[in-house]
């Protein structure tokens, strides 16, 4: 949505200026919409971020994890200093589907299912070596099993997000 944002300011800057839009695919306006887009994905992850640890362990806890993660890691280089990598995609994209499939291993709709489906597509299309996080469904899978938790729902609930994320990959194949 940002570049698509840009996108429009800069026809409807063109047609009032009479001059020629920037190109799209190196022109310094997109490039604002990209690091806009980075800074906007990293506080909306650190916002999931610090609300989960919040509720776990208070809020100084949460603040200081977050601030850990912010400046004990590369993050904020990536994010500051060289946007255009996907550090901060991923961060969100793993983040995201990481606490949805945490907090709703008790009760998931089909929309939870089909949502950890479409972010476990878009995990491995923002950097396919992040699949990996992927993994967490099924470690949650053989934890039901041993737990003596499964049941046929559950395993309804993994094929509806397979097929979903297979769905969202499809394109890019």
């Amino acid at each position: 949505p940002f570049y698509l944002v840009m996108r429009l300011v800069m026809v409807a800057y063109s047609f009032v200026s009479g001059k020629p839009a920037p190109d799209p695919s190196a022109g310094e306006p997109y490039q604002v919409a990209f690091a806009a887009a980075s800074l906007f994905y990293l506080v909306l992850a650190m916002g999931l971020l610090y609300l989960f640890l919040r509720r776990r362990w208070g809020d100084s806890a949460a603040a200081y994890a977050i601030v850990c993660v912010l400046f004990a890691t590369p993050l904020a280089v990536y994010t500051f200093l060289d946007p255009s990598y996907s550090h901060t995609f991923s961060v969100f994209t793993i983040t995201a589907f990481a606490l949805l499939l945490y907090q709703t291993t008790e009760r998931r709709s089909i929309g939870v299912w089909i949502a950890l489906g479409a972010l476990a597509s878009l995990i491995v299309l923002v950097h396919y070596q992040e699949g990996i996080f992927i993994l967490l469904m099924p470690a949650e899978g053989v934890w039901l099993i041993t737990q003596r938790r499964w049941n046929r729902r559950e395993l309804l609930g993994y094929v509806i997000s397979f097929v979903v994320f297979v769905a969202c990959l499809t394109p890019q194949l």
